[in-house]
């Protein structure tokens, strides 16, 4: 891959490439049997951990370090007490590895199903475009959701003299996800600021006070404010349940992410909101029950929920979806229809008769050398691992969709792709004008 400044860049996660369809056939079982001997030489450094002790190689004065070392795996148990845990013992890679490594080659020289791949994992990515303020409550008949504008809270102890500017100040620590504001504003075409405000409704509802609803975002460096959704003047629309879903996947994938994060709390009250209003039954929705997110539009359809302006957003279109439409490379779930790695190496099945046992088994490898089984220990550095949200990487670029609507593809998703109308070439503007000529427009990806 060549990029704009003819430097080569080298995508670490290309692969060998599907052929353009996973063929598959009934299930036929086979009346061969025999074994094969083989001796397997490490050309290159091999690790495999054993985890019965994360601290192995630990000196004493480190014993108390977070950090985590590992032996290489044997038969040995390193997590009594009277095991030396700094020693060296037999090498052996397990028959598991080797199988494993085996049917991945496998499965790419004989066009086998994507067996290990999770077809239901969800494909998400941060969204690059703000998203717009709403207000959801639940009801009877499902969910609701209400357009609102959004004013900034100066909750910033460094602007507390500053209230001409920035608006009353507000103490954060008196603020909570979802709490009724009554409050009065000054407008102009800056910004919007609040004059006054109160807590207390029977109070204020005599002045005629404007209702808005506190937004506490996740802590961050320099952060100077919360928001404050304001509901407008328009009416409850239909909110498909599939995307309180997505808002739940949303959810749990920044809870997973910052479960060891004590600054970043991974919306955990945001979240806890949100199933409190699910948990409740027929009885009790006689009540309003609202709730504070942010949305995109994409062909008129309010969607994409998130807790953040700029935040993650989960897609309709998972793993499994893509694997179908390009070939069948799901992992295969029924006999009727298995491909040769799995006819041969077997697979689980969700459907009841429909797993298949393998017909080949791996023993260990067990050293025959007596010298030399180690290197000097090192420290490995970090892993990664394939980052399918980055789509750039992963799908073309949706030239067909440019040519039908002349324009210009300036973000796309799994779901959806937004569009850039492509500027008179004939005319010279400057960057200012350039800026204030663009129009972006939504479309879905699979047009």
């Amino acid at each position: 891959m060549q990029n704009k400044t003819n430097e080569r860049f080298v995508n670490p996660y290309n692969f060998v490439p599907l052929e353009e369809k996973c063929e598959r056939s009934k299930y036929e079982q086979g009346t061969l049997t025999g074994y094969l001997t083989c001796t397997l030489t490490t050309l290159t450094p091999l690790f495999i951990p054993n985890t019965s002790c994360d601290h192995a190689l630990h000196r004493e004065e480190e014993k108390d370090d977070n950090y985590v070392s590992y032996n290489f795996y044997s038969y040995e148990d390193l997590s009594g007490e009277g095991i030396r845990k700094d020693g060296f013992y037999s090498p052996v890679i397990p028959g598991s590895e080797i199988r494993g490594t085996i049917r991945s080659v496998f499965e790419a020289a004989f066009n086998g199903c994507l067996s290990q791949v999770n077809k239901d994992e969800p494909l998400h990515r941060r969204s690059m475009q703000p998203k717009k303020p709403a207000l959801l409550r639940k009801t009877k008949q499902g969910w609701e959701m209400k357009e609102c504008n959004r004013i900034i809270l100066n909750t910033d102890p460094r602007n507390r003299k500053k209230e001409s500017k920035y608006g009353k100040f507000i103490d954060v620590k008196t603020l909570a996800e979802g709490q009724v504001l009554y409050f009065t504003a000054r407008y102009n075409k800056k910004r919007t600021t609040i004059i006054n405000y109160s807590t207390n409704g029977t109070k204020n509802e005599k002045k005629n006070w404007n209702i808005g609803y506190v937004h506490v975002g996740e802590p961050a460096d320099n952060k100077y404010h919360e928001s404050l959704f304001v509901p407008k003047n328009s009416r409850w629309e239909e909110v498909d349940d599939g995307e309180i879903e997505r808002l739940k996947k949303v959810l749990e994938m920044y809870k997973n992410n910052n479960k060891d994060n004590d600054t970043h709390s991974g919306y955990k009250e945001y979240t806890k909101q949100l199933y409190d209003i699910l948990q409740k039954d027929e009885v009790e929705i006689e009540q309003e029950y609202y709730f504070l997110v942010y949305y995109s539009v994409v062909n008129e359809k309010k969607c994409f929920f998130t807790p953040a302006m700029l935040s993650q957003e989960v897609f309709q279109n998972t793993v499994g979806d893509l694997l179908r439409e390009n070939g069948h490379y799901e992992p295969c779930e029924s006999r009727h229809e298995v491909c040769p790695a799995c006819a041969l190496f077997g697979y689980i099945s969700k459907h009841k008769g429909q797993s298949l046992a393998s017909s080949v088994r791996f023993t260990d490898a067990v050293t025959t050398d007596k010298d030399n089984w180690y290197m000097e220990p090192v420290v490995l550095d970090e892993l990664g691992e394939p980052k399918p949200g980055t789509v750039e990487f992963y799908t073309d670029k949706p030239e067909k969709l440019e040519r039908q609507k002349r324009m210009s593809a300036k973000y796309w998703t799994y779901d959806y792709v937004i569009l850039e109308e492509k500027l008179d070439s004939q005319k010279f503007y400057s960057i200012k004008k350039r800026a204030n000529r663009r129009q972006y427009q939504s479309f879905p990806a699979w047009i």
